[in-house]
């Protein structure tokens, strides 16, 4: 444990690769991402709806953090130096924590929109033409 707050583990040019459980473990977590970009890309196909925004926001999400735990697994799995590091991982679940937050805020900006539209579409049947 006290090797993981060193700088020598996260910035090592010629890190140990990743093997065995952890292996496992990334690729079922890549597996999940790509099954979820697929789930919200078939949902998303409502053309210009707020829901439909919403949901290719998900899958742009989903897949990004795909394809760049994909380079993450292969460089680390092919010791590939310098892209092998472990800050690399650790860059990329900071950025995707970072990322949810923002689209977490902006699907709740979204819903209040969407009820502040079907709101004025109520009232808008009692405004003379």
């Amino acid at each position: 444990m006290k090797e993981l707050l060193t700088l020598n583990y996260w910035f090592n040019t010629r890190p140990e690769p990743i093997a065995g459980q952890a292996l496992v473990w990334a690729i079922i977590f890549l597996v999940i991402l790509l099954v979820l970009a697929i789930i919200f890309k078939v949902l998303g196909k409502k053309p210009r709806s707020i829901s439909g925004t919403v949901l290719a926001k998900w899958y742009r999400f989903f897949l990004t953090n795909f394809i760049i735990g994909l380079f993450i697994v292969f460089f680390n799995f092919e010791m590939v130096p310098i892209l092998a590091s472990y800050f690399w991982s650790a860059l990329w679940v900071i950025f995707m924590i970072a990322w949810l937050v923002v689209l977490i805020i902006k699907i709740k900006k979204l819903a209040k929109k969407k009820q502040e539209a079907a709101r004025d579409d109520g009232l808008d049947k009692y405004i003379p033409k």
